[in-house]
């Protein structure tokens, strides 16, 4: 009983235990629930929250669109201001009578000139119908779609163009007008015409240069004009100047700008107006100056010389190349800008000059006109060399005791050019003491310094090269007896004082007999292999002074001595009045079968050479006689009495003949039997 009551018990127990985890597990249901409830609620305000969030970042984005609508609208009506500020100072302007407002009604019959427009503007012409009266002008409009932009770079050019009305190689600024269909002003011009200078090259470059000169100056003094009033244009080129009435009008402000602004050019280089463009400014960082100016001028310098428009086809080329080939100074170009056969040689450097890649060694527009006014049209560029002619100032005051040069190479050779004491100048223009008409040399070339008996030469600049003896030198040089002065392509010999009196025939200006014997002794002291003497005579020339006169007689000689001088004696060899009609002439360096054959071309070109004296042909002939080394000269006199001996020999033959000496005569009909005995 007790043990059944336990276990009712124990099953009380049980069963309350069991009430007990139902308690449990129904508070834990109700504790989840509420937990969930509670889940749910956070969720709900989650969800509120994320909804009021997204309202409130459609306001935030409506805001936005509110603002950017606001600012566009501000930005328009900002645009409408300025547009309205601009239009009010163009009707000021044309109140205060500045310029004049055309009514666009009255232009009629417009007619596109699209070899004049470009990628900035475009232009038109039309006839202005006042009255009865009918008159052309051009209408310009600017290619730009933006507003505000647009009436900046209006109002730029306008008031660029306002400066500069009263010049004839500049197109003349009348007034604006507007179009109703169109929002903007257009510029109304003078009318110049509408062919523009790229189209007329090929007519301007047949004409002469006197002509050309004419239109270099028109564009040199419309530059002249525009830079006065400190404008810069930025974009000259031959399809923005016009040709009209054999005169050149600058028409082109678009890509001007002013030195006293610090607005910046607006010009787009492309392949077309590359060559023009200054190269420095191909970095934008540099900007356009005056010197822009010249560089563009440059080229269209060119130009008119050569017939040629500059204006480059692409031809496959990138631009970066041209830039880089232009910057470099290369002008690898597909048309290469060359000098032209027969243009003037002062003209010639004006253009290169200005095309200088360094601007600061441009000339400027004032230099440009007095070149062009100061050319030179006698002295023109030849692509192969020539000889320079040479004259000297005449001075009654020098005397023949001065130091002097001698021409060796240039004309006329053989000349002597006496320095006067001070100081005097050389170059290529005629104003020089020494005139070198040579396309090599600069305007004033060098100076030349003679005091107390020490000569000095001194060279300009670093382009005025000459060379002493072989050797550039850069500055000054004293010069020493004998120097071989190289300018351009003439050659100079220097004499210091009285030597010329000493060792010259004051006649016939070629070396005495004194100076032959010293010249021969030194020679054959230094060299008794290769030394040659012609020693020669003219046959009966005691007839010529007595049939004619001595002055015939004088003639004769002086034409012979050139003859010889300038065509058969090279720089090294000493050509000499021995005495009377009798010539010697020391061969250096020259082998005895040399030697023979000058001989015959002196003697047979002296018999064709047309002595005229007084209308009368002298007829002169020659005998002569060579000498060479060999084993009978022992001492420097036997080679000239060889010579001498061989000469006389010739006259008693018949004279009008050669003669060697080589220890028995040799006449000229048995030499060509005996040259491999010889030889």
């Amino acid at each position: 009983m007790d043990h059944m009551e336990e276990i009712k018990n124990v099953d009380d127990k049980s069963e309350i235990k069991n009430d007990v985890d139902d308690a449990d597990d129904k508070n834990e249901i109700k504790n989840n629930m509420d937990d969930m409830n509670e889940m749910n609620e956070i969720k709900k305000v989650d969800d509120t929250d994320e909804i009021k969030s997204v309202e409130s970042m459609n306001e935030i984005e409506n805001l936005d669109d509110i603002n950017e609508i606001k600012t566009v609208d501000s930005m328009d009506k900002t645009k409408n201001v300025d547009k309205i500020k601009a239009e009010d100072e163009i009707a000021y302007e044309i109140a205060k009578g500045t310029f004049r407002g055309f009514n666009y009604e009255d232009f009629q019959d417009f007619q596109d000139l699209s070899n004049i427009s470009d990628e900035l503007s475009e232009i038109k012409y039309a006839f202005l119908k006042i009255n009865e009266l009918h008159e052309f002008h051009v209408l310009k409009f600017l290619k730009e779609n933006d507003e505000a932009e647009y009436y900046n770079k209006f109002k730029r050019e306008i008031k660029n163009l306002k400066k500069i009305r009263l010049n004839e190689n500049v197109i003349k600024f009348h007034g604006v007008t507007k179009d109703p269909s169109k929002n903007f002003y257009s510029i109304v011009l003078e009318y110049c015409g509408d062919k523009n200078l790229s189209e007329d090259l090929e007519v301007v470059s047949k004409k002469g240069w006197p002509y050309k000169i004419k239109m270099a100056m028109d564009l040199a003094k419309g530059i002249k004009f525009i830079h006065a009033e400190n404008i810069i244009l930025c974009n000259l080129n031959s399809k923005n100047i016009i040709s009209y009435k054999d005169n050149l009008v600058i028409t082109d402000f678009s890509s001007a700008i002013s030195v006293d602004s610090q607005m910046k050019s607006t010009i787009k280089i492309t392949d077309q107006n590359i060559v023009y463009v200054d190269p420095t400014c191909f970095d934008s960082a540099n900007k356009f100056n005056k010197p822009s100016d010249i560089y563009s001028l440059g080229v269209i310098l060119w130009e008119i010389t050569s017939g040629k428009s500059a204006f480059l086809d692409n031809n496959g080329q990138d631009i970066e190349e041209l830039k880089y080939s232009l910057i470099n100074g290369e002008r690898k170009l597909p048309i290469e800008l060359t000098p032209i056969e027969l243009t003037p040689v002062d003209y010639k450097e004006l253009y290169c000059d200005a095309w200088n890649k360094n601007k600061n060694k441009r000339p400027p527009i004032k230099d440009v006109i007095n070149c062009l006014d100061d050319i030179d049209l006698d002295l023109v560029y030849h692509d192969y060399d020539i000889v320079p002619e040479i004259s000297c100032k005449e001075n009654k005051s020098i005397t023949e005791a001065e130091a002097c040069l001698k021409i060796i190479e240039g004309s006329p050779r053989n000349q002597y050019l006496f320095l006067p004491e001070g100081e005097i100048l050389l170059g290529r223009k005629n104003s020089n003491y020494i005139f070198i008409k040579d396309q090599e040399i600069n305007k004033k070339h060098a100076k030349i310094s003679n005091y107390h008996g020490k000569v000095e030469i001194t060279c300009f600049d670093s382009k005025s090269k000459i060379f002493i003896n072989g050797k550039v030198f850069s500055r000054s040089h004293i010069l020493e007896r004998h120097d071989m002065i190289k300018i351009g392509r003439s050659t100079f010999q220097y004499f210091p004082a009285r030597e010329f009196k000493n060792n010259i025939d004051p006649r016939l200006k070629i070396y005495n007999n004194e100076y032959f014997h010293e010249s021969l002794k030194k020679e054959f002291n230094k060299n008794k292999k290769e030394l040659c003497v012609l020693f020669f005579d003219l046959d009966f020339f005691g007839k010529i002074n007595k049939q004619y006169s001595h002055d015939a007689g004088n003639y004769v000689l002086k034409e012979l001595s050139k003859l010889i001088q300038n065509g058969y004696v090279r720089d090294n060899d000493i050509f000499a009045r021995y005495g009377g009609e009798e010539f010697t002439v020391l061969l250096n360096n020259s082998v005895l079968k040399t030697a023979y054959e000058t001989a015959k071309k002196i003697r047979s070109s002296v018999e064709a050479y047309p002595f005229i004296y007084e209308g009368k042909n002298l007829k002169i002939t020659l005998s002569m006689g060579v000498s060479g080394m060999n084993s009978s000269v022992k001492e420097f006199e036997d080679l000239l009495n060889h010579a001498e001996e061989a000469c006389r020999k010739a006259k008693e033959y018949g004279r009008n003949r050669v003669i060697i000496w080589e220890n028995e005569q040799i006449s000229i009909k048995k030499v060509s039997m005996l040259y491999s005995a010889i030889f």
